[in-house]
């Protein structure tokens, strides 16, 4: 059984921004900006070109000023990055060709990347909670934590890089408990509220909403004792202001 192991502070020292070049990654840029300023990191600025075909692929390779896709995306970032405040912080502009995922997690072991930013489009069908195969595939796969900036972020943030509210969603799994010892470490440091969120399916007779439970109360139900070790591990390490809540949610 995995135990919650205390990570003693956050660091973001480099930090990999992939952008499609979009109005929502330019927002998912300020973030990533901001959060470079407060902690002196350096951003990775990248744009994956799509792979050329198999069956376009040209027996010589293209000399650079006759490859329109990297030139036209070369010209893209340019545009992109003017008057943002990337000139800000240290930082880097990369254009790599390949398979999205195949090229990010590259460039994360290479480069040893803390921290992954990308902003995510609006889908359809908001039941499926449906963000894209390459997010998905990101959430799955990335050996760093992921930070997506979602169409309704607001593209003027204020306060940008300070954090003061924190939502922790989960389901009492492995991931969660991998992921725990982020949320705790970057609300500790930024001195933020620090919320436990957990989701039922409802019981008859209660209906769909709210129910909120003391700290206590929740850690001694049955599911969260599965954390072989958090029980201790919360008790003597308050965190902030923790406020643990189960929300019951009507799946129809």
């Amino acid at each position: 059984m995995e135990t919650i192991e205390e990570r003693q502070a956050v660091s973001f020292r480099k930090i990999l921004v992939a952008t499609d070049f979009s109005a929502v990654s330019k927002v998912a840029l300020k973030y990533a900006a901001g959060i470079a300023s407060r902690h002196g990191s350096k951003i990775y600025l990248t744009h994956v070109i799509p792979p050329v075909p198999r069956s376009f692929v040209p027996i010589e390779p293209v000399p650079p000023e006759l490859d329109t896709d990297r030139s036209d995306a070369d010209r893209d970032m340019k545009s992109f990055v003017t008057g943002t405040s990337l000139e800000h912080v240290d930082h880097e502009l990369l254009l790599e060709r390949g398979p999205t995922w195949s090229v990010l997690s590259e460039l994360i072991g290479q480069n040893e990347i803390d921290l992954l930013v990308l902003g995510t489009h609006g889908r359809t069908g908001i039941k499926k909670l449906v963000l894209g195969s390459v997010a998905e595939e990101l959430f799955r796969l990335a050996a760093c934590p992921v930070l997506t900036v979602g169409p309704a972020v607001p593209d003027d943030p204020k306060d940008v890089g300070q954090v003061h509210q924190i939502l922790f969603a989960t389901d009492f799994g492995a991931a969660s408990l991998r992921a725990l010892p982020h949320a705790v470490a970057l609300a500790r440091e930024a001195k933020a509220r620090l919320i436990l969120l957990h989701i039922l399916s409802p019981i008859p007779p209660l209906d769909s909403g709210p129910y909120w439970y003391s700290r206590k109360d929740l850690l001694d139900r049955r599911a969260i004792k599965r954390w072989k070790g958090s029980r201790s591990w919360f008790l003597q390490k308050p965190v902030c202001h923790l406020l643990l809540s189960v929300w019951f949610c009507s799946t129809s």
